[in-house]
Order: structure tokens, then sequence, then C-alpha cells
């Protein structure tokens, strides 16, 4: 029979946990519970190590400046700390102090029998821990704001979301498409939270009762972060959601989307046809803006033409390419950037998004009269794209003569490379490594439908050439790069 440590009792006293994941708790050590609680189920760490505070004295509170000696470095294996999870700060005749993000981390037992002397511990949040490791602890306090964002940018996670509620402020993340609780706030702290984000973002602090829109970036670590900002009025305040871009990492290549091989192929085949309208559709934040700044990479590369795009907003910069961002507060929106556009001789447009039935028009003309346009809509596939194509009262014969393709897509989670879904602690316990694109395409590159098919989406489908979703969804389950029961 397993005996329940007094952490574990109070967890689940606690009850926040649904009683089917504490069976699978119930027959881990202590260390192991922490960062599952911590890293999969996202519970905040100053809460736990209270909680363990509660149990285990020799856990002690992290004073404001912790000065380690150098000097004790000397005892200890290059590359031990990363490994294990700790830092040391300093040794005395009769204890040696160690930092770590885990208060019942199994080193402790170890250093205890190598030192022969009981180790003090203190527990810090896990990027603090980071700092030590890296060596680039910043001696000056960060803001509550900057704290939000190193802890998101750590967890690479796509999205943070703000929540006022009554009396109280939620943070949570999105990682891997789903959302997971980081913190709560109240008084001073929610206070200054929700000023910080207005005044960085630059949004006009006075506005509370209507939507903004706001900007601000981030160094972390050696990387540019690009962060958008929308704020909401609701019954309580504002809430936001801040977008994350890494400017840094983000790598602009087809064969970097991870395409399978045969839509890889007709997207290229698409590209490389001198006039035409080619559409990426799907979801909000399902990648769109990313494969179309590949596609516009493939294409300045490949190709010595004139690129001009118009976007709301500009969310990465393209060296040779022309990019002008739409401002709808002065007038300035798609269908008006569209007809400048044309005045400039470009070879290849691309237009952030077809939102109206003049842009559409405007669009469908160009590809038909020799442009090569590049542009998106939010909808689910293939053929709800043509259908959607119907309500802008297009003329089936130009859009039938001007399409040269569809790509439709999604992302969902990826498996954990290591563990496979089963958790470790590569992917923090949730089995998933962040998201892979999933797709489905539509070439009418060598398959030209037939007249009849112009005013028929299904019939559309059938004659052109078609790679659907069930292809991608299997060829990815068979590769061990997603799971068979995900929902997508």
């Amino acid at each position: 029979m397993t005996t329940q440590s007094p952490f574990f009792k109070h967890v689940q006293q606690e009850k926040i946990l649904d009683p089917a994941v504490v069976e699978t708790l119930l027959p881990l050590p202590d260390h192991q519970i922490f960062q599952i609680l911590r890293d999969q189920y996202n519970l905040p760490e100053e809460q736990l190590v209270d909680w363990a505070r509660l149990h285990h004295p020799d856990i002690l509170q992290p004073t404001t400046h912790l000065f380690p000696d150098n000097q004790l470095h000397s005892k200890f294996e290059t590359g031990l700390y990363r490994q294990h999870r700790f830092y040391p700060i300093y040794e005395t005749e009769d204890t040696l102090c160690i930092v770590l993000d885990n208060p019942f981390n199994p080193i402790c037992d170890i250093l205890e029998k190598q030192f022969q002397k009981p180790i003090q511990k203190i527990s810090i949040p896990t990027l603090k821990l980071e700092d030590y490791l890296d060596g680039t602890l910043s001696k000056e306090p960060v803001s509550i704001l900057n704290a939000i964002l190193e802890a998101a940018i750590h967890k690479q996670a796509s999205d943070i979301h703000i929540f006022k509620l009554n009396q109280k402020t939620q943070v949570k993340f999105r990682l891997h498409g789903q959302l997971y609780n980081f913190q709560t706030y109240i008084g001073k702290e929610e206070t200054q939270l929700l000023a910080l984000i207005k005044f960085h973002a630059q949004m006009d602090i006075s506005i509370v009762t209507q939507p903004q829109d706001g900007r601000l970036h981030m160094t972390y670590r050696g990387n540019e972060y690009d962060i958008r900002v929308a704020s909401l009025p609701t019954v309580y305040g504002e809430d936001f959601v801040l977008r994350i871009f890494n400017q840094s990492g983000t790598s602009f290549q087809i064969e970097s989307l991870g395409l399978s091989a045969k839509i890889e192929t007709q997207f290229r085949e698409m590209l490389n046809q001198p006039n035409g309208l080619i559409l990426v559709t799907g979801p909000t934040g399902s990648g769109k803006t990313t494969t179309l700044y590949a596609a516009l990479s493939h294409l300045l590369h490949t190709q010595n033409k004139t690129i001009v795009t118009l976007e709301d907003p500009v969310e990465s910069i393209l060296e040779g390419v022309r990019q002008s961002q739409i401002n709808p507060k002065i007038g300035y929106n798609f269908a008006q950037g569209l007809k400048a556009v044309l005045r400039q001789d470009p070879d290849i447009i691309m237009i952030g998004e077809i939102r109206d039935q003049q842009t559409a028009q405007i669009a469908i003309e160009a590809a038909y009269t020799g442009h090569l346009v590049l542009s998106t809509l939010h909808t689910g596939d293939c053929e709800s794209t043509l259908m959607r194509l119907s309500t802008f009262d297009l003329d089936p014969f130009l859009v039938g003569h001007a399409l040269r393709g569809i790509v439709s897509q999604r992302l969902v989670r990826k498996l954990c490379p290591d563990c496979k879904q089963a958790g470790c602690v590569t992917c923090h316990y949730t089995g998933f490594q962040g998201r892979i694109l999933l797709a489905e395409s539509l070439s009418c590159v060598s398959k030209t439908p037939s007249r009849q098919a112009l005013n028929d989406p299904k019939q559309f489908v059938k004659e052109a050439d078609y790679r659907s979703f069930q292809e991608d969804i299997a060829t990815k389950v068979q590769s061990g790069l997603i799971s068979a029961h995900d929902p997508f």
C-alpha cells in the first residue's frame, strides 16, 4: 500500500484536482508530484511551495538578494547544476545552502551524503533558477508584467489571456492550443498589471469602454519578441489577450512548415504559376500568416519580381518585400490599399485577408489579368472556402480561371518525441511539445474543373487535384507525430 506524504495529503484536501488525476499521482514521489502540478496543471509555484513549507520547515523563504560563493563551484562537476536543477549559494561548517525550483528535489539527499552536513533549501521560481544556471541573474527587480511575459515565453505559450473578474484578475497561458491557469492577482498587483499593459503597449489609458489594439517588444535570452495586445471592455473591466511572436526564431521557409510531401509539392506548383489567386485558409491562430510569409520568402529568392503586401498588422519584416500596413481608422482599408498597390506595377501581391466583396472582386480581377495574388480567408476547409467565395457574388467564370489553389490548415498538438504522450520532464508531463500543421490542399494547376463545376463546390473539389485533411492526419498519426485521439 502506498503511503501518502503530508504534502500530497494537503493537495488532496485543497480539492483542486479531479479524483482520476489524484489516482495517477498517488504512487509518485513528492518531487514528481510537485513538478507535474506546476508544469502540467500550471498551479502557481508560490502556492505549491507554501503548501510544502507547511510540512517541511527546512524549506526556507527566499531572501531579496542571494550572493553565490564562486569558490564553491570547484567542488561540483561541470553540468551538474542544470542536470539536477539546483545552484549552490554558500557553505558553512554546519550546512550547505542551495537554491532549487523543486523543494523535494532528490539531489538534496545526494548532496547531504556527499558533504556530510544538512542542506538548506531555498525554493525559487523556475525562471529565477534559469537565471542562476545561465549566469544572467538580473540585479534589478522585474515588473509584474515582465514576470508574466518571461514565464509565458519560457513555457512556449502562444498567447496570454488576462481576464478581469470580480475583485481579481486571472492570467492564463495558451500552451499547445490549450488554456492553462498561471496566476491570480488582487489588490495593488492587479492594478499595476493592468496599468503596465496599457502603458507599454502604447494604448490610451483613459479609454476603458472601447476595445483597443497595441504592441510591445521584449528581449529575452537573446531573442526578440513582438507581442500584439488586444483589449476588450467587459462587465468587470478590461480583458486582454497578448499574442507572442518570436522575431528571432521564426523561420519562413516552406520546408519548415510541416506540410506533407504531396501537399508541399502542390503548394510549390501553385507558387510557380505566373499569375492567379492562391488562398491560405483556416481559423484564427492556425498559422496562415506564417505560411504566407514562407511563400513570399520562396518567391523572393526564386523569382526576380516585385512583391507588395497589404497587412493588418505587419507581423514580421521581410527584407526585399514592400510591406504596407492597413489602417481602417483613417479609411485605409484592404480595398483602398489594393487599388493603390495595383498602381505600383507589382508582379506579386499579398493581401492579409479578404474581408469583403470589394476586396474579393479586385483580387480576382488582378489575379485574372496577370498578377500572382496570395491571401487568406477564415474558413475551415477547401470546400467551405469555395462556398465563401460564392457569397461575394463574384463571376464564377473569373473565379474558376483565376484560382490556382487553396491550402486549408490548422495547428494541432505534437506528441513529445521523448515520451510519446506518456509524460516526461522534457514536455513538463503534458505528453505534448509544440504544435504541428495539419493541412489539405486543392490545386487547379494540372486539373482545371469543368464549367459545370464552377457553381458547385462539391463537384469543383472532385474535379480538382485534392488532398484531404484525412490523408494528412493518417500520415502524421502513422509517423507518430500526433495522437489519433487528439481533437482536430
